[in-house]
């Protein structure tokens, strides 16, 4: 080429290379880059490996068509991540391979047209497509997975291929969530045997039987563009209590398993601000299984009683304020990977009662709905930039900085309690963001109903929450009470895990034990406590000052005398006029107010909250302020 010149392939156009450099960037390619052409692709044009083992070079402009062909050898990328087709991949022939965390982004179909070509992504490689409605052809497409994994791990799967059957994937024991099936409980959703082909969106369990690297090789169509999964509910409305002690909650019968459909990691934030805001459908957070627990026969089963028993402690738990436990999943559902979702008790309509398979019960009247998978999930919007594909448990752990969707700032304080003697702990998190609220927020509150085994949980309302965000501008005077499940009587540990944002930058965290009476520097040292077995929400609150309510002016308590009887409490100053009187519980919820008193002297009468602990708060026109506790 002479320098300036332009290199074009018109549309219908074809251009077949068979050298192993590849197309075109580099002097040993098909088109030297020795004197910089401009190449020009126009719509409808091909470019066509025909060769043997050929590198497929990048192109700033991506290819228009590229067709894979050639009568043997392996088709590999030049780089890792940025080929790009701008139409359709076309394996006539020969083989397209994609490396581990390799991506290939296809605009619209991809087509394998001969049973001699084929395609194959080796573990954590990606398919991304965008157009919505494509139709892949073909079926000699393979996607390789890997779990690592201990003997009786069960793994949560999904399939990216059409017509794949659950038993390819090995070992045993291979189940699909049922949300209308009985269980032991009386109440619905339960475990069912699974020995056919994958639904598309639904995930599945099949347990290890062996120790290291589990693989699946899923073969058949690639699955692409939109499209809704069923998803149901049962119709309790009210927690119901049960003779064994775990009790049955509202959320109980909402569960369904679902699982990444494509052969590409899926953002989480994206999957739940359709689903849990846009459209209302589930609640907002995911569950991903992590397999950290071995399991045990002393943990009750929650809903089947299988051979060994497993912890619900055991799931990474994840909404737009972050995942507990930290440092396990950022984000990206990993091609293949199932996980559990909750349908909102108001999502749904009744359906005609079906009888469960194998069971003599029915369900009587349940819900259904559907949420909805799409291509836009799977990579950044503006950029095509593909998502972190690592993460699939169990596995090790992989950061990946590519979010656009939640970058909002936020500060975030984990906080463990931990059960040494029998190695129990669990983590839950707090956090502030601009977009959270005090109240219920469906995208960054996880709800938590601890069964059997060792919880922390911030409470809203008296409902625990394993994740709470709450709001920006942070508040050092901010205090959230938080609630326990002791599984084990004897000591146990309240910890911080892991902070982030302003918590780094030496803000004091507090633990206040209101049985005791103490307020612990958290900060500088986990917490020790003696417990029996129960649940508890009224001993701890987490706060960041070490004074109640967070007052720390000087307080002239000899001049200010507060006494409580009869419902009533008295406030009398001697020497200055009263400005203000706010009575709190225990846990900080303000009980009554009265301002501008201008008096010496108030009284409030009738106060409703009998038998329990008060703090009354009273501000002097001079400044002087005194918290005081009283018992009515």
């Amino acid at each position: 080429f002479q320098p300036g010149a332009t290199f074009r392939v018109l549309s219908n156009g074809i251009f077949k290379l068979s050298n192993t450099a590849g197309f075109s960037g580099f002097t040993q390619t098909s088109i030297s880059n020795t004197q910089s052409p401009t190449i020009v692709l126009d719509s409808n044009s091909t470019i066509e490996y025909a060769g043997d083992n050929q590198n497929i070079t990048t192109l700033t402009v991506g290819y228009r068509n590229l067709t894979i062909s050639g009568n043997s050898g392996i088709k590999t990328l030049q780089n890792s991540t940025t080929t790009r087709v701008e139409e359709n991949l076309n394996i006539v022939s020969s083989k397209l391979l994609l490396n581990t965390n390799e991506v290939i982004t296809v605009r619209n179909s991809v087509n394998i047209t001969d049973a001699t070509g084929e395609m194959e992504l080796k573990n954590g490689a990606q398919l991304i497509q965008i157009n919505e409605t494509s139709a892949n052809g073909g079926t000699n497409f393979k996607l390789v997975r890997n779990a690592t994994v201990a003997n009786f791990d069960y793994v949560y799967w999904s399939s990216p291929v059409e017509n794949f059957s659950v038993t390819n994937i090995p070992d045993n024991n291979r189940y699909f969530w049922n949300p209308l099936f009985s269980n032991s409980n009386t109440s619905v959703g339960n475990w069912n045997s699974a020995s056919s082909t994958m639904e598309k969106g639904r995930g599945y369990i099949v347990r290890s039987s062996t120790n290291g690297t589990l693989s699946a090789n899923f073969l058949g169509k690639p699955n692409n563009g939109a499209f809704l999964k069923t998803i149901q509910r049962g119709n309790y409305s009210t927690a119901i209590p049960i003779p064994i002690g775990l009790g049955i909650t509202v959320e109980d019968d909402n569960w369904n398993f679902l699982g990444n459909p494509y052969p590409s990691a899926i953002s989480a934030d994206k999957f739940l601000i359709k689903n849990a805001n846009n459209d209302s459908k589930i609640d907002g957070n995911i569950w991903l299984w992590k397999h950290g627990i071995q399991p045990t026969s002393t943990i009750n089963p929650y809903y089947y009683n299988f051979v060994a028993n497993y912890s619900s402690a055991d799931y990474i738990k994840y909404n737009l304020m972050g995942a507990t436990p930290p440092n396990l999943f950022d984000g990206f559902i990993a091609s293949g990977q199932g996980f559990m979702v909750s349908m909102l008790d108001n999502a749904g309509t009744t359906s005609t009662p079906i009888p469960n398979t194998g069971d003599t019960t029915f369900v009587t009247q349940f819900y259904t709905d559907a949420v909805t998978f799409e291509n836009n999930m799977r990579s950044i919007n503006t950029t095509f930039t593909p998502y972190n594909n690592n993460q699939f448990f169990k596995t090790g752990s992989n950061k990946n900085a590519n979010l656009d969707v939640d970058i909002q700032e936020k500060h975030r304080i984990w906080i463990d309690i931990t059960n040494e003697s029998v190695n129990q702990t669990e983590t839950m998190l707090l956090g502030y963001a601009a977009n959270a609220t005090l109240n219920r927020d469906r995208l960054y509150d996880c709800f938590y109903t601890p069964k059997s085994e060792i919880a922390i949980y911030s409470l809203i309302e008296n409902s625990g929450f394993i994740i709470q965000g709450r709001p920006l501008p942070f508040d050092f005077n901010d205090q959230i009470p938080l609630g326990i499940n002791i599984a084990n009587a004897g000591n146990h540990k309240i910890g911080i895990r892991q902070v982030d944002g302003l918590f780094t930058n030496n803000q004091t965290i507090y633990l206040q034990d209101l049985y005791l009476n103490t307020i612990h520097d958290l900060s500088s040292n986990p917490y020790i406590f003696t417990s029996v077995v129960g649940k508890f929400n009224d001993r701890f609150v987490l706060r960041y000052t070490n004074g109640i309510l967070g007052i720390t002016s000087n307080v002239l308590e000899e001049n200010i005398i507060v006494f409580a009887k009869n419902n009533s409490i008295t406030v009398v100053s001697q020497t200055d006029t009263i400005e203000s009187i706010e009575v709190f519980s225990i846990l900080g919820k303000q009980i009554a107010k009265q301002i501008n008193v201008n008096s010496m002297q108030f009284v409030f009468d009738n106060i409703l909250a009998t038998k329990q602990t008060l703090l009354v708060k009273i501000k002097l026109v001079n400044g002087v302020e005194k918290i005081q506790k009283v018992i009515l």
